[in-house]
């Protein structure tokens, strides 16, 4: 039962993550023909231009660093301290 049961999540699973399925007949499109940059030093662009009635607009976004780094913690973040 527990095999059956795997084999069945496994086969959904796949089914699922299996890309342009679509039961009901519609497909997706890219959200933006075109990437529109975001202003400023920085690799951002708008899923979607920007309209004139959005709530927030961005004038600029400056990065530093610019293209952005990965955090690395300082190793005695992870040492145990002596009780």
């Amino acid at each position: 039962m527990k095999v059956s049961l795997s084999i069945l999540s496994l086969a959904l699973s796949t089914l699922v993550a299996s890309e342009g399925l679509s039961f009901f007949g519609g497909s997706q499109k890219s959200l933006a023909d075109e990437p529109v940059p975001v202003p400023g030093d920085n690799p951002l662009t708008y899923c979607n231009p920007p309209r004139p009635d959005d709530i927030l607009v961005l004038e600029n976004v400056d990065l530093s660093p610019n293209p952005p780094e990965a955090f690395v913690a300082p190793i005695h973040l992870f040492e145990r301290s002596p009780n």
